[in-house]
């Protein structure tokens, strides 16, 4: 590392001693812990790894949380990791590969909710779905103990019902399917009152 003043090296031996508070203790080291690690020379963080104070070749960046998260998943079908991959290159679009994840903030996730708003995403649903899919990536990155928050934690990503796929079924139609099922025992029409019974306020 070549010579280091006084107050630099003091610095680091604060950073060192949170990241030796975290091992014993098992907890993640704070952000700005790990805004530095992000930060760091590879020859400095090679020899905390050495010392055992960070993963070695742990990588921090989001492309990688992102890759390795998503090869872990092996539980859900192709078609969901297509999916997923729309939420994948919004991330990768607004923040770079490269970014640190210990650097991404709270307000940095607004702000990236508010892109994909801006990119024409009209359907507010699938905005929530994009800001749910990132939100247990990083879930996953807070489990894993690489980050001690998630900054997407916040975002609104519960689905809300569509009133404009709402279809009221008319009592003529419902005859009509009535009409059209196999003539048997267990036949609608065979007890028109188990149909008519049913209030405007009931649901099927």
């Amino acid at each position: 590392m070549g010579k280091l003043t006084k107050r630099d090296a003091d610095a680091i031996r604060l950073r060192v001693e949170k990241l030796l508070s975290a091992k014993i203790s098992g907890h993640a080291v704070d952000n700005e812990t790990a805004k530095w690690l992000a930060s760091l020379e590879p020859v400095l963080r090679s020899k905390l790894a050495t010392a055992g104070l960070v993963a070695a070749g742990e990588g921090t960046t989001l492309k990688s949380l992102i890759d390795k998260y998503f090869a872990k998943r092996t539980d859900v079908k192709s078609a969901t990791l297509t999916v997923w991959g729309h939420t994948r290159r919004n991330l990768l679009e607004f923040f770079g590969e490269d970014k640190a994840i210990s650097s991404i903030t709270p307000g940095d996730a607004d702000d990236w909710r508010l892109n994909l708003l801006e990119q024409g995403l009209a359907a507010d649903t699938t905005v929530r779905k994009r800001c749910g899919i990132a939100k247990q990536i990083f879930s996953s990155a807070v489990r894993r103990k690489l980050i001690s928050e998630n900054p997407f934690a916040d975002l609104k990503s519960a689905m809300l019902a569509n009133p404009s796929r709402a279809y009221f079924v008319t009592q003529a139609e419902i005859e009509q399917v009535i009409d059209a099922c196999p003539k048997t025992e267990h036949h609608p029409g065979e007890n028109p009152g188990s149909f008519r019974s049913f209030r405007s306020c009931d649901h099927f």
